[in-house]
């Protein structure tokens, strides 16, 4: 497990060495609490091809103003036991600007030991808006996840860092930490509860949240 360690505190490590830190000091870092509600639903064809169907409503401004909602549809695909790869489309909107849609591809490779399982997510994200550049981002997500035997509980931590990438520039845009709990209901049913500090930088104005996500799960297969 301590390889997977050394790759947390590498994000972290990269996050904070990428600002930087003539251009703005740090009383200028504008913070921010969030909250993330929603449901999602999975259905197997098979042990190695699913689909996922999340819903979700976001709010920001310290929880008091709606932010944006949005649908994003998951397949993913099992090739080995150590790895799955998938395809992601979201639709996002905050009923005031024309629609955000975003194109994801990655994979995901995990490995367990005893009470413990520890995943890397590398993902390519397109995103775009009409009359608007796109974006292309690479994310890279460490996560380590501990279940006791015969609990319905899983606590898990992860780090993650979002590369921007474009024909002019490439920048490392920001980077989450977090943690979090999912309680297994019964066996189609689960409940989740998370927190994150997410930092944004290499902008005008560097950023910070604080968000609070809570979702339900349903396994339909």
């Amino acid at each position: 497990m301590r390889v997977w360690t050394l790759f947390i505190l590498l994000f972290v490590g990269l996050g904070l060495n990428a600002q930087d830190m003539s251009s703005y000091q740090f009383s200028k870092v504008e913070e921010d609490w969030g909250a993330w509600i929603g449901v999602d639903g999975t259905y197997s064809f098979s042990k190695k091809l699913k689909t996922n169907l999340v819903l979700q409503t976001r709010f920001d401004e310290n929880i008091s103003d709606f932010k944006s909602m949005l649908a994003e549809q998951k397949t993913a695909y099992k090739f080995h036991k150590y790895l799955t790869v998938f395809a992601k489309f979201r639709i996002t909107s905050n009923l005031q600007k024309s629609p955000t849609y975003r194109m994801t591809w990655g994979g995901q490779t995990r490995y367990k030991r005893k009470r413990w399982v520890a995943s890397l997510r590398s993902q390519i994200q397109y995103q775009w808006r009409t009359q608007e550049a796109a974006e292309n981002t690479w994310r890279n997500k460490v996560t380590i996840e501990y279940s006791k035997k015969k609990s319905d509980f899983t606590h898990y931590i992860y780090g993650e860092i979002f590369y921007y990438f474009d024909y002019q520039q490439r920048a490392i845009s920001r980077y989450r930490l977090g943690l979090g709990t999912n309680y297994d209901i019964n066996k189609r049913t689960a409940l989740g509860l998370k927190y994150f500090y997410q930092r944004k930088f290499n902008i005008e104005i560097p950023n910070a949240s604080h968000v609070v996500s809570i979702g339900y799960s349903l396994k339909f297969k």
